[in-house]
């Protein structure tokens, strides 16, 4: 899952600063994914990386439940409502991920500032970005509830 977000988030960020499809060189990509490596830049895609990694934690488990919701009398009673509900857990996902960019940004100068990103820095960092998403979760659900 983390693998499949990582890849996806990279691809989707570095590929804005892209002329376009066809036409693309080797430094064309080298120049976008370097342009990664800013502060701003950096949380734009820490972001993007936590919203499809939350997204695709929870479908994981909703996939298996929701089609049994589906049906006359049932909570989605047509497969289009079932639908606009992914939508907003997309839209879920992608405002609980705001969470973690103020966040990003400043950990990403910090950890620069302080002699660079080792696996170390990195592990902690996705350690309390993964914990700012469940309390914002958890915050989410009990202001709903």
């Amino acid at each position: 899952m983390a693998q499949l977000s990582a890849a996806e988030s990279l691809n989707a960020v570095a590929s804005r600063e892209l002329p376009g499809l066809f036409g693309t060189s080797f430094e064309d990509v080298r120049g976008a994914l370097a342009g990664l490596g800013t502060p701003d830049q950096f949380s734009v895609l820490s972001r993007d990386f936590f919203a499809r990694l939350t997204r695709r934690h929870l479908g994981y488990y909703l996939s298996r439940e929701l089609p049994n919701h589906v049906g006359v009398g049932k909570r989605f009673q047509t497969a289009r409502e079932h639908k606009e509900f992914e939508g907003a857990l997309d839209t879920h996902t992608r405002e609980t991920a705001r969470i973690v960019k103020k966040f990003s940004r400043d950990w990403f100068s910090k950890s620069n500032y302080e002699g660079g990103i080792d696996q170390d820095k990195a592990a902690r960092f996705g350690h309390v970005a993964f914990d700012k998403i469940r309390r914002e979760l958890r915050k989410r659900r009990d202001a709903d509830g």
